[in-house]
């Protein structure tokens, strides 16, 4: 039973995260053999993720169609998860300003690291709403962050009765995402396909970093893809995604 292996897969469509070993069983070795090659091309080994990069999770996430517009969010969500943790044992050492700004340039480079998404679509992501196409601010950018862990473990908690012995976590993600459309539009067809981006932009992290209630247990550490250089003053004017002040003082790796 594939649904009792300890890590699920990121998506339905992506790679699971099991050892990938086979079950000791009394078969003959070619049927053995024809097994474990199937499986190599069906699944991705624990030893495969958590030597991946965020970038790499996050397309895995997204699911076999890749992303999506309605995902704007999704992905700045992430972006802005991981950030957190590429800082999170500098923050303390900053002041209230510079741990902003160190944010929102870490999400820009975490973003920048998707090579799979196009130039137009990065800034789009750092956008901080979809119609008045502002960049995402400092102020903005932390307080989204802050609200993060909140949010997880508010959709942990309505998922619970979707997160069962029998269902893998996709299965309760699916679960959980049809019955919230069925609630909100009261029809019993299935969802749209990324109809839960376009109702929550928390999803995505969720898929990348829980397994079931808890956070995964494979993650990789997080690798700062560049240091962050923050001002030893507070800037006079607001900071937006891609106009940081380049003074001294660095952060991150």
């Amino acid at each position: 039973d594939r649904s009792s292996h300890s890590q699920p897969p990121l998506h339905s469509s992506s790679c699971s995260t099991s050892t990938g070993e086979l079950e000791e069983t009394e078969t003959p070795k070619i049927k053995t053999k024809a097994k474990e090659k199937k499986s190599k091309k069906t699944r991705c080994t624990t030893t495969n993720l958590t030597m991946s990069s965020f970038a790499d999770r996050m397309r895995m996430a997204m699911g076999p169609g890749g992303y999506d517009a309605s995902m704007r969010r999704s992905v700045q969500t992430a972006c802005l998860y991981e950030a957190n943790r590429c800082l999170k044992d500098k923050l303390p050492g900053l002041r209230p300003f510079q741990r902003k700004i160190a944010l929102l340039d870490m999400t820009q480079y975490l973003l920048n690291t998707a090579d799979y998404l196009s130039d137009s679509v990065k800034e789009e992501v750092m956008y901080r709403t979809g119609t008045n196409k502002e960049p995402l601010n400092t102020e903005v950018a932390w307080k989204r962050m802050k609200l993060i862990h909140r949010e997880v473990a508010q959709l942990i908690n309505k998922m619970k009765p979707h997160l069962t012995a029998e269902s893998t976590p996709e299965q309760a993600c699916q679960a959980f995402i049809q019955a919230q459309y069925e609630a909100v539009t009261h029809n019993k067809k299935p969802h749209p396909k990324h109809w839960e981006h376009t109702h929550s932009n928390i999803m995505l992290t969720y898929r990348m970093y829980y397994h079931g209630a808890n956070l995964r247990t494979d993650l990789p550490a997080p690798k700062p893809p560049k240091q962050i250089v923050v001002p030893a003053n507070k800037p006079d004017k607001k900071v937006v995604a891609g106009q940081s002040p380049l003074v001294s003082g660095t952060v991150g790796a």
